[in-house]
């Protein structure tokens, strides 16, 4: 809809350019009612959850924090991290299901693969869901949040922007690492 596209014009949504290297396949694991719960999901599934992050959404008014993880250009990818994290026990995996999140939140672009966990570790510990997925040309682009419509971003992008930090709602593209 035009309200649609103002507000991910408002956010600053790239253009279609990146749409041939889009990974909007990701695995919806559960949605806490805190911040913190939706966290220790995380902390908890490290080993297994890649590109794992969880964005704030409002269900009846209420906020909650949907957990995702993975990035994928293809429903087929993301089931077969979704059978992984099943057989490894992952708590609430035998409720998740494969969506479509193709938005995220840009925070840095064009990161050398050397600086990644740092980069990473820096926003983490300021209790922030960022990942980075692999691009082409070998650097990182380091993401918050994972969107099945653009204006599902407009609470992490406030949130960011309250803590200082510039982002732009994007295509998700890249490889997991």
């Amino acid at each position: 809809t035009n309200a649609t596209l103002a507000t991910a014009r408002h956010l600053g949504l790239l253009s279609a350019e990146d749409s041939a290297s889009q990974s909007p396949y990701a695995i919806e694991l559960i949605t806490h009612n805190t911040q913190a719960g939706a966290l220790l999901e995380l902390t908890r599934n490290s080993a297994t959850l890649r590109a794992g992050t969880f964005t704030p959404v409002l269900i009846r008014g209420t906020p909650w924090f949907r957990v995702v993880a993975g990035a994928y250009p293809d429903s087929a990818s993301a089931a077969a991290l979704l059978d992984t994290l099943r057989a490894s026990g992952a708590s609430d995996a035998g409720g998740a299901v494969i969506a479509r999140f193709p938005y995220a939140l840009l925070v840095e672009r064009n990161v050398p693969d050397s600086l990644v966990a740092s980069r990473l570790s820096r926003f983490q510990n300021r209790r922030l869901p960022v990942y980075a997925l692999l691009q082409d040309d070998g650097t990182a682009r380091v993401y918050a949040g994972a969107f099945k419509e653009p204006l599902e971003a407009t609470p992490l992008y406030e949130a960011l922007r309250s803590a200082g930090i510039q982002t732009s709602l994007v295509f998700r593209t890249g490889r997991v690492y």
